[in-house]
């Protein structure tokens, strides 16, 4: 598969150095991951099927990329840094579907860091029509332990994660769940430490609904505003050309106890 396939953010850490994410498959000999899903990179944006093309999976010959085109803004300070870039979306023969600008603001203290995604999907070249799947859209694949599973065969023995999201429901029963955030906590490497992922309440969502997650139970979490609706999701969005989509999240990774 094309590693460079579309921008990712890798690695993050939580105060103290602690590792937040999976290494597998930008770092190939981080021992007791699992080496599945190939197109769970760190933290990852992309979706089953944007107008034919898949941009989620990326180890196949006819999935899309997404390609970095420039640097837009940049800022640092003393605890914030902000970067703002321009992509292109495309299929599988180069040509351009769509594209992003995403800005990227980083901040924390001396117990947490954050990360606040602000994404618009224009419809550059044509209507967008994002349509429905469950694997989308904005994703991260956590460090193993925090995993709410072992996977012997994979080589993960030892699990310490939990899950909670903002309904109260707790463990793999978040998945396909409506809520403002999910939580993932327990020990990583040792250490108390925990990721929160939250979605902004203007993300376009049916009327009175909060966002629906695809949130496993081995590490994978990812807000999708595009999933079927046979499993509570949204459903099929049109972006007329044209336009632009907007969508917001704050992604935060602390360490220490919840």
């Amino acid at each position: 598969f094309n590693i460079l396939s579309q921008p990712i953010i890798w690695p993050i850490q939580a105060p103290g150095g602690i590792r937040m994410t999976r290494d597998w498959p930008i770092k190939k000999d981080t021992p007791g991951e699992a080496k599945d899903h190939p197109h769970h990179r760190a933290l990852f944006i992309g979706h089953q099927d944007m107008n034919g093309v898949g941009h989620w999976h990326n180890q196949f010959k006819n999935s899309g990329t997404v390609e970095h085109l420039k640097v837009i803004e940049t800022r640092s300070g003393e605890d914030r840094a902000l970067i703002k870039t321009l992509n292109a979306w495309k299929d599988s023969q180069g040509k351009t579907i769509g594209a992003d600008t995403r800005t990227l603001t980083f901040g924390g203290d001396k117990i947490v860091r954050f990360i606040d995604l602000d994404l618009s999907m224009h419809a550059t070249n044509m209507d967008l029509h994002f349509k429905e799947y469950k694997d989308g859209f904005v994703g991260i694949r956590t460090h193993p332990d925090l995993r709410l599973n072992p996977n012997p065969k994979y080589g993960v023995h030892k699990v310490y994660g939990n899950a909670l999201n903002s309904e109260g429901i707790e463990g793999k029963a978040i998945w396909g769940k409506r809520a403002d955030w999910v939580y993932y906590y327990g020990k990583v490497e040792g250490k108390d430490a925990g990721f929160a992922f939250f979605s902004h309440p203007s993300n376009p969502v049916k009327k009175g609904k909060k966002s629906w997650w695809h949130a496993r139970d081995y590490g994978l979490i990812s807000a999708n505003p595009f999933a079927p609706v046979k499993i509570g999701g949204d459903g099929d969005h049109r972006v007329p050309r044209g336009q632009s989509l907007r969508l917001r999240y704050r992604l935060i990774f602390h360490k220490g106890s919840p």
